[in-house]
């Protein structure tokens, strides 16, 4: 089995980020056998709650290692044709291959075919996809590919190359071999064609650049947001192209989430890549239908467009200095502060991934430094944007409002969440026992 895009990355507080890529690809080619189909999504991230296996995360680096040899091997079985035509380079692929470009190009009734008039028949098809494709590559992809049209074969530098080169692989869109003990990446002949003959390109890219990373940018402030609204409140801060439509923001945010990590995707809307459940964040929301939405400037949606801006946004800072300052390595400083974003930000409360990190031992400090740490934490939590205060945060709220919307260290909110236990006493969460009953 190849790729398939209708499996979904799961995220890891470890990852960081390349050096896990293979991970949370080998987990979706896994097809979630660890923890099962409906637990998967966030596999790694939340390997921190209390009701989750401790050895998981081994768990899943394992079953990832395993998959990347096994993928590895496989591609090294590929040769790589003399003449690199598209279809030769589709017929160097296995039939399962192939059949995984026909799922992916959304094509049915071909698995009758012997493999010589599958091959024949996906070249158009692939040939059509790559236009499409073409026309929502954000400027990484741009750059990406021109380096395979100058250097003809291509080893990949690090493992996310590898994962983002087998994504393209499943579409047709590239070919690969072995040689010398190694896989080698090529663009088939068509496709370099195809993508020398557009002159208009380098300008249809830095457009879907810049709206990759101002959409990026909102999603980062309110986690979620279908995309009607999210093109409402992109268009106004674009300045390449004012006639850009929905289905091309669409297209290009359907893009960049099969490529990177950052944004995912579905039929409803996008989402920040560190979003636990959507419906979840929506009820929240709903609750606050009186509270207006943030306005963030175009510089600070580029600013958080950037990435990594969970772990070095400014209301990251001055946490990080002081971890820096108790000799904690980079790696270890982006999983703390990770693991604090995501507990906070999917309905728990400060307290909440404080407690996580002491009970986990992540962050092993003395008395005297927890004690320098928690105001610090305090004014982290209070000055981070959060997608439940509709993307202000907690103190821009209170000077709003002048209502003492800064929360002080270990107050927990008493209205009850969906993820928090039942009143009732089950154990359950709210979400889980008497919600709907309350709803009702």
């Amino acid at each position: 089995m190849g790729w398939r895009f209708n499996q979904r990355f799961p995220k890891s507080v470890s990852q960081y980020k390349e050096k896990q890529a293979y991970v949370r690809y080998a987990c979706c080619m896994l097809r979630c056998h660890i923890v099962g189909k409906n637990d998967y999504k966030k596999g790694f991230l939340y390997m921190s709650k209390k009701d989750e296996p401790q050895d998981m995360a081994a768990q899943w680096e394992q079953a990832a290692a395993d998959y990347a040899a096994e993928r590895h091997k496989s591609l090294l079985r590929h040769k790589v044709p003399a003449e690199r035509t598209l279809e030769k380079s589709l017929l160097a692929l296995t039939k399962v291959e192939l059949a995984d470009i026909c799922a992916n190009l959304n094509l049915h009734g071909m698995s009758s075919l012997r493999k010589a008039e599958l091959a024949a028949l996906l070249v158009p098809e692939v040939q059509r996809f790559a236009k499409i494709w073409c026309s929502t590559m954000v400027q990484e992809q741009y750059d990406f590919l021109q380096r395979l049209s100058r250097e003809g074969l291509v080893t990949a530098a690090n493992a996310q190359e590898d994962m983002r080169l087998d994504s393209l692989l499943a579409t047709g869109l590239v070919g690969c071999g072995g040689k010398d003990e190694q896989v080698v990446w090529y663009l088939p002949q068509e496709i370099q064609a195809l993508i020398a003959q557009q002159k208009d390109l380098p300008t249809v890219v830095q457009q879907n650049t810049e709206i990759a990373r101002l959409a990026h940018g909102l999603l980062f402030y309110f986690g979620f947001l279908p995309y009607e609204e999210l093109f409402y409140r992109l268009a106004p801060h674009l300045e390449h192209g004012t006639d850009v439509q929905i289905p091309q923001v669409v297209s290009v945010l359907m893009n960049v989430a099969s490529w990177g990590e950052d944004i995912e995707v579905d039929s409803d809307g996008a989402s920040f890549y560190a979003v636990d459940e959507v419906d979840d964040l929506l009820y929240e929301l709903g609750s606050r239908e009186t509270l207006a939405w943030a306005v963030p400037s175009r510089q600070q949606l580029w600013e958080a467009g950037s990435g990594d801006y969970e772990v070095h946004g400014p209301f990251a800072q001055p946490v990080r200095r002081f971890l820096q300052g108790c000799g904690l390595q980079e790696r270890q400083i982006d999983e703390i502060l990770l693991l604090l974003y995501m507990e906070i930000q999917n309905g728990g409360t400060l307290q909440d991934g404080i407690d996580t990190l002491q009970r986990e031992n992540k962050l092993q400090l003395t008395r005297e430094q927890w004690k320098l740490l928690l105001p610090i934490l305090v004014t982290y939590n209070n000055t981070m944007p959060q997608w439940m205060l509709k993307g202000h945060a907690p103190d821009e709220l209170s000077k709003v409002r002048h209502a003492g919307k800064i929360i002080p260290f270990g107050q927990h909110v008493q209205k009850v969440g969906r993820n928090d236990p039942c009143p009732c006493g089950s154990g359950k969460k709210y979400k889980n026992c008497c919600l709907r009953k309350d709803e009702l």
